[in-house]
């Protein structure tokens, strides 16, 4: 053969060589050029097949020889250009000599660990170098390499996020779950028993087989010895406590169960094969009755459970209950205020009233509260407007849960929306267990669905929750919000318990012309007997004391719906 044929030959193949490597460098998946001497036949990961954060895994290759040539020293180098991948094996893998045609597995997998803060549902691509030397006469003589390009291997969280579906016989009838995207929330987290969600309503059915067993326990307590073991305050206090009643016994006496209903949504018993399911799984429920069996309650017991529920060890409080006011009562400010301080996310139903611009719905439209509307299966709004205090919405239309009495049905409104808010904070306080109030509810905010007018909006807040997003995700961003629009004086003192006001004293000693009934604990309000129909009078009268820090109407509360 003459020279300038053998140059001729030479460069062809070069050229050849070069063009697959162009072709190849360029391809999102595994396969190779059909004229690539070698390709990956395929991969397999250990495991599940499924990537998590943490994880450590290991992965084997399988090679073919595609050219006619007995392929010596084949080489396979893995790499990685995600942020979120750790080689444990750096080293290349030999797999000898693969004759034309043949299969040839790796004889060891590669290693790799998955970084614990790695986001979900990425793609993170590995890169396979291959090398070899082909046996043929001009290839060998010349000792050109055959390979030396990259082979992508998109495997590791490629929206590997598998739905986790649990076994209650009842959840086809819970569109919401689905709506929110609970399955793939679920595939991440399914909360922890420690995570407690105090349940401020009429009470919790504490004998609900899919409740029951849900129930927050006070390990200090002994049960109906008559006295107060752990020294909080309450006697016998063991699942909670009744502030109406003034027992301790927090069961629901509601005429269908309004706290039995809000509490299965947000926490019943999940993956148990009967009743429903709840997006707060593995989450525990404090039960803490403030409402009487026609749903009414007054601030003064909205007070008391929301300090007890911070003291006693809530996460996260759900107050399904409210009344349309000019401001926000003081003492249900001051309760709140404490758990802000505590680091405890209260979040409350807005109501279902259309909005009007000179009352709010309270304890929702207070500071520092994450206020809740409804929405049904198609996204739209349950009513209109409510108003600026509208935070975020969630499903609320046919939701089914249970109800007192073991039983369980269908019940709508912000009621209902506002307790499945709660299983997902529980869901993200479990997952990042550094979240405070804070970080808990910006999760939420920054990753709902953005509905009705850009950006917030009074009918839906920043928008509906997604529950796959907020725990995937956590907190991101800067927080761009300021939870409540509480007006802050008023002289429409609206619906009122007769003969009692409530009223904030300051550090000095004072008097006041009436009968102190109780005491809220480290707010300093006194809930003070007063004449029947002299409630706004003595009122009057006590505003002007320098020794008061405010006087109210002890305001009735009630469910809605």
């Amino acid at each position: 053969m003459t020279r300038d044929k053998t140059r001729w030959l030479v460069n062809m193949f070069l050229l050849l060589a070069f063009s697959a490597l162009a072709r190849q460098a360029a391809s999102p998946t595994a396969s190779a050029e059909p004229n690539a001497p070698l390709e990956v036949q395929g991969y397999s990961l250990s495991g599940d097949g499924l990537a998590d954060p943490g994880e450590t895994l290991s992965m084997t290759v399988t090679l073919i020889n595609n050219s006619e040539d007995e392929l010596q020293g084949v080489q396979a180098a893995l790499g990685s250009a995600s942020s979120h991948v750790t080689l444990t094996h750096t080293s290349p893998i030999t797999y000898g000599n693969i004759a034309s045609g043949q299969i040839k597995a790796a004889p060891q997998p590669f290693g790799f660990q998955i970084d614990g803060d790695a986001p979900r549902g990425q793609i993170v691509a590995f890169t396979l170098t291959l090398s070899a030397t082909a046996a043929g006469p001009w290839l060998h003589k010349l000792s050109l390499p055959v390979g030396g390009w990259y082979v992508r291997l998109p495997l590791v969280l490629h929206d590997y996020i598998r739905e986790r579906i649990p076994n209650d016989e009842r959840y086809p009838m819970q569109w919401a779950l689905p709506k929110i995207q609970a399955p793939k929330a679920w595939r991440i987290n399914t909360g922890d028993p420690s995570i407690v969600i105090a349940i401020v309503d009429s009470g919790i059915d504490l004998d609900h087989p899919d409740l029951e067993n849900k129930l927050w326990l006070n390990t200090g307590e002994i049960p109906s010895n008559g006295q107060d073991d752990d020294g909080n305050g309450f006697i016998d206090d063991v699942h909670g406590y009744d502030f109406w009643n003034d027992d301790p016994d927090p069961d629901d006496d509601h005429y269908y169960g309004h706290g039995s209903h809000v509490a299965g949504i947000a926490a019943a018993a999940t993956d148990n094969w009967i009743g429903v399911a709840a997006l707060g799984w593995n989450s525990t429920l404090m039960s803490l009755k403030t409402q009487n069996s026609s749903g009414v309650g007054t601030t003064n017991e909205l007070g008391e459970a929301i300090v007890y529920a911070v003291d006693n060890g809530a996460s996260v409080i759900n107050i399904s209950v409210g009344q349309e006011l000019t401001m926000c009562p003081s003492t249900l400010q001051a309760a709140i205020n404490y758990a802000d301080s505590h680091g405890v996310l209260v979040i409350a139903a807005v109501g279902n009233q259309d909005y009007d611009p000179n009352k709010d719905f309270y304890p929702a439209a207070c500071n520092n509260v994450l206020g809740v509307a409804a929405t049904a299966w198609w996204d739209g709004r349950i009513g209109a407007d409510n108003g600026p205090y509208v935070d975020v919405v969630a499903p609320g239309h046919d939701i089914y849960s249970t109800l007192r009495g073991g039983t369980y049905g269908y019940a709508s409104g912000a009621s209902m929306a506002s307790p499945l808010v709660a299983g997902l904070a529980a869901l993200l306080r479990a997952r990042y267990p550094g979240y405070g109030d804070e970080e808990t509810a910006w999760a939420i905010l920054s990753h709902a669905i953005d509905l009705g007018d850009p950006g917030k909006d009074h009918a839906y807040g920043w928008g509906r929750i997604n529950a796959y997003q907020a725990v995937a995700q956590g907190a991101t961003g800067t927080p761009a919000y300021e939870l409540g629009s509480a007006r802050k004086e008023s002289t429409d003192w609206g619906l009122f318990a007769p003969g009692e006001l409530l009223v904030g004293l300051r550090p000095a000693p004072c008097k006041v012309g009436g009968m102190a009934l109780d005491a809220i604990p480290h707010l300093g309000v006194w809930r003070v007997a007063v004449p029947v129909g002299q409630e706004l009078a003595r009122l009057e009268m006590w505003r002007s004391s320098s020794c008061l820090a405010f006087v109210e109407p002890n305001y009735l509360i009630g469910t809605d719906p």
